[in-house]
């Protein structure tokens, strides 16, 4: 399921691109009982993480996607579908971080992003590159309506197009800060 009002692919995608009022629907991405019990056991080894019998006796009944697990699924969703490969400069960071349900193996995820606002300003970190702040929850969920995670993000950065379509070429491409 890829629902989205842009017109640019990633590969070509600028501040401009992100109208707000926006949303996109991106997914699916499948969680397997394997990469459940391999992400536990390397990152959150917490029984309902990593053994399936002591999951059975856990609140939740079963083995269960750490929710670091289901962060960085909807961030590959994130990032494949939605962010700018071409103009990203990166963001300072979320607001907030919700789990709100439960992730299990089997379960096929999905995000929804919209674009709640967006301003063109002079980015202060790099010179002369136009770059846009943008605010927007991010929601990441399964087949069914209830969302199972939630990230507020604000401040993404993105660069303005090059040359026609409003933007400027930084003399400093290139430059490590």
């Amino acid at each position: 399921m890829n629902k989205s009002p842009f017109n640019n692919s990633p590969e070509n995608r600028y501040f401009e691109d992100y109208v707000a009022g926006a949303v996109h629907e991106f997914g699916s991405i499948g969680v397997t009982e394997q990469q459940v019990l391999d992400f536990g056991k390397r990152f959150v080894p917490l029984s309902y993480h990593t053994d399936p019998e002591l999951a059975k006796r856990s609140i939740y009944g079963g083995l269960i996607a750490s929710g670091w697990h289901t962060a960085a699924l909807m961030m590959r969703l994130y990032t494949d579908h939605y962010l700018s490969k071409v103009a990203n400069l990166g963001s300072p960071g979320g607001d907030e971080l919700r789990w709100d349900k439960a992730v299990f193996p089997g379960d096929d995820l999905s995000i929804r992003v919209t674009v709640l606002d967006s301003e063109r300003r002079v980015s202060k970190t790099v010179t002369r590159i136009q770059a846009g702040s943008r605010h927007y929850p991010l929601f990441c969920r399964s087949a069914e309506p209830k969302s199972r995670s939630r990230d507020e993000r604000k401040n993404g950065e993105l660069c303005a197009a090059p040359g026609e379509r409003g933007g400027v070429i930084p003399e400093t491409a290139g430059t490590k800060f």
